[in-house]
């Protein structure tokens, strides 16, 4: 066969010859791609922007990576080898921009054959805006409730303030920024504890990202504690004397921190009337006397001075001894009247 006649051969219905061999190449890739494995993972999306401008709306921080290859190279294949990356060095003006998703494979994942890969979304719309930092305060934050009966009296951050990298529309109206909760739950002394910052805006970055100390000092609480109708005791005064009036009841107020209030007994309170400076009978204004054990002290007082009547203490015993004798007498008096009264019913009831 010359070439001629096998041109003329080939060409004959050469539409049809087209189109199957058309159909065989298309089942060929069908069936190459049918034999591919798939796998797709969850890929962190870095962003680059050391320009003069930085993204001021929100990214996703991860994006779909799908890997198809044979299934004899599909278990080799791991997201360790996938980085995804959103470039904006080449934007210079702040404003709306369709970036598209980078991808850069392991030098041992470009050596897989075949190879198919994708990433959804291909194209983010990002806002850029003007990178510019401040330096912010720090403050503390605190969960939970210390021990019953104290409280927090001061709070320190070191570092107190940080500084922070961003777009001007969010870092223009940062104020402060608090650090993560410390747990301040039942404690009744101060502590110190390392913390990171608590959630900042991702669009900000805090410099430097180091740990800071906070100082939590704690306090026994103040408080008070009422007595009422209290009479106090008379002290000091001469055996051979008598306060002859009742003394009046006093109130008062004991103030302290409240574990020590909490725990105070009837020992640690005392009042009386100091009767040393009396050294005959008559009338007196002598100072009440509050005691109280240390760390407690008097905080309120109803009085300061009573007013009593010293006697002598025969006097009394005088009196005392004729008020029972003419106790004696009217007792005797109504046993004679009673007596009459019994005699008289009896003869009555004689004459009946």
């Amino acid at each position: 066969m010359n070439i001629k006649k096998l041109i003329e051969k080939i060409s004959d219905n050469w539409a049809a010859k087209i189109i199957c061999f058309a159909l065989a190449i298309f089942i060929y890739i069908f069936h190459q791609v049918a034999l591919l494995d798939k796998k797709t993972f969850s890929v962190p999306l870095k962003v680059e922007s050391e320009g003069l401008l930085t993204p001021s709306s929100q990214i996703p921080p991860y994006v779909k990576v799908s890997v198809r290859t044979k299934s004899d190279s599909i278990s080799a294949v791991s997201s360790a080898g996938i980085k995804a990356y959103l470039y904006l060095e080449e934007y210079t003006e702040p404003g709306i921009y369709s970036v598209p998703v980078s991808l850069k494979l392991s030098s041992d994942l470009m050596l897989v054959e075949p190879l198919e890969i994708s990433v959804k979304p291909e194209i983010l719309r990002v806002e850029l805006d003007e990178k510019i930092q401040k330096y912010i305060p720090v403050e503390p934050s605190v969960s939970g409730e210390v021990e019953k009966g104290y409280k927090i009296s001061a709070m320190e951050v070191v570092p107190s303030t940080v500084k922070v990298v961003g777009p001007s529309r969010i870092v223009n109206k940062m104020k402060r920024v608090y650090t993560a909760k410390v747990n301040v739950k039942g404690a009744a002394t101060g502590f110190m504890q390392e913390v990171s910052l608590d959630d900042v805006n991702h669009l900000v970055k805090p410099l430097p990202e180091s740990a800071f100390k906070v100082t939590v000092v704690v306090e026994p609480e103040q408080g008070e504690m009422k007595f009422e109708n209290v009479t106090p005791s008379i002290v000091n005064l001469n055996p051979l004397f008598l306060v002859e009036n009742t003394v009046p009841a006093v109130t008062f107020k004991v103030g302290g921190t409240v574990p020590v209030l909490d725990k105070i007994k009837p020992d640690d309170v005392s009042v009386c009337i100091d009767c040393i400076s009396v050294e005959a009978p008559g009338e007196y204004e002598l100072p009440v006397v509050y005691s109280v054990q240390p760390p407690l002290s008097v905080t309120e007082k109803s009085l300061e001075t009573v007013s009593v009547t010293v006697i002598e203490a025969s006097v009394m015993q005088e009196e005392t001894e004729v008020e029972k004798d003419a106790s004696a007498e009217a007792e005797a008096d109504g046993e004679n009247a009673k007596g009459m009264e019994d005699e008289a019913a009896e003869l009555q009831e004689e004459r009946r």
